[in-house]
């Protein structure tokens, strides 16, 4: 009797193991010539993908998971990723340039079916001459119902939709914040405790003449503030002063010409003008190229590094134990400010000739989901525009979390994006206009001499 139990068990796990195997290879059954059964693999389609985040820590792992975990629960669908640096990019070269050469946009049947978008929509409407060229060609995700309800709803405005044509052409699931990024080994060698939120900038001005004493008392030169000649970053200090002292986030953002917002300006130059006495950068700063220089905090030879919190990734893949001493610090501000430097990229876009559109799209949105939302955050340390289940991220799990978490409790909504800063300051008819932030902070052009020519060139209406 025994023996009958066992035989039956094994029997019935026999047949589970059968049709489990079944369930998860992709088969279906069909009729042959001859009219019996047979059974015929299905052949699964294969979406064609340029990813992003080569070599960028935890966000990389996150995107290869996350198409492992698409192609387990779509087994009817292979996502086939090359990312740019293996196709064209080199960080040398404009990402707009392939958007628009082979024909990878324009294509009637494009070898892409997703590309990567990463705010090129303004440069890829100038080469192409047409400032549609994002309705044209590239799908509107604002059509999705289920896109719209797990997106972040200040990112369904028209004036998000107008930094892309009037469509949004993707998830937004990469945010960041803008930080002063500080190597607490290099304050305690100072000798100073840097303030991570409310840093005034008289704050500010005494953290560089600290800088600048020690330097002039010891042989290891510590760079006050890190710049790169091709990518300067030290701008958007000056430009979170401005937002600071000009106070008021809806008229900033209304993209007028007013005499306040000149006037906040004029003492923002002048403000910054004071930073050269403790020669903040150092001076070969033009001979400094970004790419070979990005592990420079990490090695202790800069106390400030001004980008986004993006940089957590980047250093993780470089030297994780390093990246614990860098402390992501609110950058200074006169008084309380009305909003903070940061914002939200689509990354990716479908095209509308896309081979396997729906595929495409169906891929996209299993990453602007509530769960992906939370593990972005876990793993990236960055805000994101995919609505998580929670409404922020937990405070206290450690310190590059907690800045996020901080960043958003007292923003909120309110992030500039800033492409353009003459748009914000001079108004948008005067976008051309130069703003002289790096002028005045990096070179010898005077505060005074930056306005007179400011006033020069505006037009008003």
């Amino acid at each position: 009797m025994q023996k009958y139990i066992s035989q039956h068990c094994y029997y019935w796990l026999y047949v589970i193991i059968t049709l489990f195997n079944l369930a998860c290879t992709n088969y279906t059954s069909v009729r042959n010539l001859e009219g019996s059964k047979s059974i015929q693999k299905i052949d699964a389609v294969q979406v064609n993908f340029i990813g992003h985040w080569l070599n960028e820590g935890k966000k990389e792992l996150l995107l290869k998971e996350q198409i492992n975990e698409f192609e387990f629960t779509n087994q009817d669908i292979k996502v086939y990723m090359k990312f740019p640096e293996d196709v064209y990019f080199d960080r040398r070269k404009d990402n707009s340039e392939f958007l628009f050469n082979a024909g990878a946009v324009t294509a009637a049947k494009p070898e892409w079916d997703i590309i990567r978008l990463n705010n090129e929509c303004p440069r890829v409407a100038k080469i192409l001459n047409d400032p549609n060229w994002t309705k044209k060609y590239l799908v509107d995700f604002s059509e999705i119902p289920e896109f719209r309800k797990n997106t972040r709803p200040e990112l369904l405005s028209d004036t998000v939709k107008a930094l892309y044509g009037g469509i949004i052409p993707g998830p937004f699931i990469d945010g960041y914040n803008w930080v002063l990024w500080v190597n607490t080994v290099v304050a305690k060698k100072i000798g100073i405790e840097v303030k991570q939120f409310d840093m005034t900038f008289e704050d500010f001005l005494g953290y560089l003449r600290a800088t600048n004493d020690y330097n002039k008392s010891h042989n290891d030169y510590i760079i006050p503030m890190y710049e790169a000649n091709n990518w300067l970053t030290t701008h958007t200090l000056t430009e979170m002063l401005y937002f600071s002292e000009f106070g008021n986030y809806d008229e900033i953002n209304d993209g007028k010409y007013s005499e306040k917002k000149l006037n906040a300006w004029d003492k923002t130059l002048h403000e910054i003008e004071r930073a050269r006495e403790f020669k903040p950068v150092t001076q070969d700063w033009r001979k400094t190229t970004w790419t070979e220089t990005v592990d420079y905090p990490l090695k202790g030879k800069c106390l400030f590094y001004l980008n986004a919190s993006w940089m957590y990734n980047m250093w993780l893949k470089i030297d994780s134990t390093k990246t614990r001493d860098m402390l992501p610090a609110e950058m200074p501000v006169f008084k309380t400010s009305p909003a903070c430097y940061g914002g939200y990229f689509v990354t990716w876009a479908v095209l509308k000739n896309s081979p396997h559109r729906d595929q495409a799209v169906k891929l996209l949105m299993s990453l602007n989901k509530p769960d992906v939302a939370e593990k972005w955050a876990r793993y990236t340390k960055s805000p994101t525009g995919v609505k998580g289940n929670l409404s922020s991220v937990v405070f206290g799990f450690d310190k590059f979390e907690n800045y996020q978490y901080m960043m958003d409790h007292k923003y909120g909504k309110h992030k500039f994006n800033v492409f353009n800063t003459a748009s914000f300051v001079f108004g948008k008819e005067n976008e051309n206009v130069p703003s002289y932030a790096d002028s005045v902070l990096l070179s010898n052009m005077t505060a005074d001499k930056a306005m007179k020519e400011i006033r020069k060139q505006l037009r008003r209406r």
